[in-house]
């Protein structure tokens, strides 16, 4: 993230959201240590609630080919405390022309800079708000009871700290072949394009 000589915002007369975001990087900070990568990404894809620091500013978002990241508002700085200045912005997907419609990802980047001798004097933070949900084996769900028959479970984590939401489907009761229309369950959890081309 490139910072421009924006004015300082007073961080009480910031957003509901923004305050929201702020308290995101305010409680990752101390462990940015362990939260480091590198600016770019291996995987392709961003899940909701995931956070990382870097050193460099990052680059390469993960993206796909219908849909790119878009600076939703104008980057806010302001004094997080009295060592360490704040500049972040939000970001959202906006689709490519003619590509259908992208999903509501929502993304915020931060730029710290200080002079605590416990943090770099540049470090970068992102925090995905909402991105893909996450997709667990129904054997490892942490807190799940799993009962006789189940197959499989999905697991959305759309916020970290409320109860998991969990779909468990049985097995078939015939071993024969499955047919699209018995994936249908998973339509909150694919593009709405896709869902349209399987008929769901």
């Amino acid at each position: 993230m490139r910072v421009s000589h924006a004015r300082i915002t007073d961080i009480h007369s910031i957003s509901p959201e923004q305050q929201r975001a702020l308290s995101v990087l305010n409680s990752n900070l101390p462990k940015w240590s362990t939260l480091l990568r590198d600016n770019s990404f291996a995987h392709k894809v961003l899940t909701t609630n995931f956070v990382c620091f870097s050193t460099e500013s990052i680059k390469d978002l993960p993206k796909k080919n219908c849909w790119v990241w878009n600076q939703s508002n104008a980057k806010i700085r302001v004094q997080l405390n009295a060592n360490t200045m704040v500049t972040f912005q939000k970001m959202n997907t906006r689709k490519k022309k003619n590509a259908p419609k992208p999903p509501a990802h929502k993304l915020w980047m931060f730029l710290i800079e200080s002079s605590d001798p416990a943090l770099p004097k540049k470090l970068h933070f992102i925090w995905c708000e909402k991105g893909t949900a996450k997709v667990l084996n129904c054997s490892n769900p942490p807190h799940l009871k799993i009962t006789e028959g189940c197959s499989f479970a999905v697991v959305d984590h759309k916020n970290s700290g409320n109860d998991l939401t969990c779909f468990r489907f049985d097995s078939p009761r015939n071993s024969g072949e499955l047919a699209v229309s018995q994936l249908a369950f998973l339509k909150p959890f694919i593009e709405p394009n896709l869902a349209q081309e399987l008929g769901w």
